[in-house]
């Protein structure tokens, strides 16, 4: 190779031979450095670009000429820009252009130029919070709901009785008919002529904002008396009271009013054992969203067999409950002692266990009568053995396995 003596020559001539891998290859963590940068600049003066420029570069040295770097534009060097500059040229290195970053200290007036060019414009996040109530109606759903109402009312100008009423639920609340009973008692109280009105009608229904309610904000309202943000067991009892008046599965409670009482009783208690997980007695709207409830009565509606309605409402469920209560009373005076409740199960529950539930440690007696547990309480207790996968079930046992104070705490408790 014709390069060879030259390259050797201009290495001598530089006073840079043998004293550049030396120190390199000395050092005890590069024990080959000096073999490897023979055998990488070997390559590189195999290349043909490369022995021309070693050529040119010793004939400028002999001729006395000051050592200049090849121009990127006549010559493709290996090297990197900056190891270029810092070997042939006599002048620092130029850092190369970059884009500047985000955090680069840019002129605000620059900043904001440059991004709203380059940005895409942001989509418009639409409104999700109505501090005054609900979100605002669109004027087809009020058409709609305008066209519906003057399609019922219309041909009745004095007003709807309940049967008509009924189908106004149906077809323009869109909610289970059962309810067209203690709604319509609601609006025509205190009026002789026990009719319902169109203005009366949309007042109430627009007044609360239900043109565009959820279902379940519509079943709140309707079941929650004015000026109260939360139901009680008596809220629930013109409703039982319409469910065992009309519904066909339960005709043969007509002439048992002790029956029928019991069996708003147990039904009451079973919605809010499941729905109002507080235990205060007081179920919000929240609570009433996240249940089935109008799942169930919706199902009630479909169903005349009321026990095909398992959910909160099946007589037979309220028949065991009664039954075993009975059982268990042995002086018959509504309410239990311990050794009543010991009984239970053929004797199953241990003595540990019946002595918690009556220091109230799973649940606050609602019967009045210190030592004593009544129907509600053994509704609680009941149905929290027969089914411990529930949530209110598994408060019900870790309050009565808890100890030493612990009972004040909860399974969500940290």
């Amino acid at each position: 190779m014709d390069a060879g003596p030259a390259a050797l020559e201009l290495s001598q001539s530089q006073g840079q031979g043998p004293a550049v891998g030396k120190g390199v290859d000395s050092h005890p963590m590069y024990p080959c450095a000096k073999l490897k940068l023979d055998q990488l600049f070997l390559q590189w003066l195999s290349l043909p670009d490369s022995q021309q420029l070693v050529s040119n570069l010793v004939e400028d040295a002999k001729q006395g000429k000051a050592l200049k770097g090849p121009s990127s534009s006549s010559f493709t060097t290996p090297l990197s820009p900056t190891t270029a500059h810092a070997i042939f040229a006599s002048t620092p290195p130029l850092s190369p252009q970059k884009c500047r970053s985000p955090c680069s200290p840019v002129s605000p007036v620059r900043r904001q130029s440059s991004s709203s060019a380059l940005r895409p414009p942001l989509a418009r996040i639409p409104q999700f919070y109505f501090p005054g109530g609900g979100a605002p109606v669109s004027e087809d759903v009020r058409g709609l709901f305008t066209a519906r109402v003057n399609a019922l009312f219309d041909p009745h100008p004095q007003g709807l009785n309940l049967e008509q009423f009924s189908s106004v639920v149906q077809e323009v609340c869109q909610l289970p008919t059962i309810l067209a009973h203690p709604w319509f008692e609601r609006l025509v109280a205190g009026s002789s002529e026990r009719l319902v009105g169109k203005a009366a009608f949309v007042e109430w229904w627009s007044s609360r904002q239900l043109v565009a309610a959820p279902a379940t904000r519509r079943l709140w309202e309707v079941l929650r008396p004015d000026g109260k943000h939360h139901l009680t067991y008596a809220d629930f009892r013109p409703l039982l009271q319409a469910v065992l008046q009309y519904h066909p599965g339960l005709e043969f409670l007509a002439d048992t009013p002790e029956f029928q009482a019991r069996y708003a009783e147990t039904v009451i208690y079973r919605i809010f054992y499941t729905i109002n997980r507080s235990g205060s007695g007081r179920m919000s709207y929240r609570e009433l969203r996240r249940s089935d409830l109008l799942d169930a009565l919706f199902a009630l509606e479909r169903e005349e067999d009321i026990n095909r309605v398992p959910r909160y409402f099946s007589y037979e469920h309220f028949y065991v409950v009664y039954c075993k209560f009975w059982e268990l009373d042995s002086d018959h005076d509504f309410s239990l002692d311990r050794n009543d409740l010991a009984h239970y199960a053929n004797c199953a529950l241990t003595y540990q266990i019946v002595e918690r539930i009556f220091e109230e440690a799973p649940r606050k007696f609602s019967s009045g009568v210190p030592g004593k547990m009544g129907y509600e309480d053994f509704v609680w207790f009941i149905l929290s053995e027969e089914d411990k996968t529930t949530d209110t079930a598994m408060e019900y046992w870790f309050r009565c396995a808890a100890r030493h104070g612990a009972c004040c705490s909860s399974m969500g408790s940290g």
